[in-house]
């Protein structure tokens, strides 16, 4: 048997029917939900003037006047500001995980990563001319030792012109 009680809203008093205890102490203040941060507005006093607009038809006085909900309204508001805040943290990781997978620089880093598992680096013409940059840079080196070896020896150092093929 629903229990009945008395609901006075701004326009008139009405019989309020609730299968919940009219008890005043399991109702739950606006100002209580606006502390916990219901409402749209900066200051907790604006929040509470937006519970009373928004939650009209649901506000109940207790015995020392002050604007309250039933206990099951405040359950069903904190039910879905969960869902939303669950709903935000959902999109969230979603758009985090699309902009992983379409990441450029990461993609670059596995293409580059990719060529170089391979010994390549991408470039054609460097591929083909890899080897010989190599041999070139050992005789380049070579080439330099003997120098420093022969300016460190004091001797009378001449070099002769070659031809490139030598």
């Amino acid at each position: 048997m629903p229990l009945i009680g008395t609901r006075t809203t701004a326009s008139k008093s009405a019989e309020y029917h609730s299968a919940e205890p009219l008890d005043p102490a399991a109702w739950i203040p606006l100002t209580e939900l606006a502390l916990e941060g219901f409402g749209h507005a900066d200051t907790i006093d604006a929040r509470v003037a937006n519970l009373r607009h928004e939650l009209a038809d649901e506000i109940l006085f207790d015995d020392i006047g002050r604007a309250c909900v039933a206990r099951s309204v405040a359950r069903e508001m904190f039910a879905d500001r969960a869902q939303k805040q669950r709903d935000a943290a959902d999109r969230e990781a979603t758009r985090r995980a699309e902009r992983k997978a379409n990441d450029p620089v990461a993609s670059m880093r596995r293409r580059i990563q990719a060529l170089q598992a391979r010994g390549t680096t991408g470039d054609p013409l460097l591929d083909v001319k890899g080897g010989e940059l190599e041999e070139d840079w050992a005789r380049a080196a070579h080439t330099r030792d003997e120098m420093n070896r022969e300016m460190n020896s004091g001797a009378l150092i001449y070099h002769p012109i070659r031809e490139r093929n030598q």
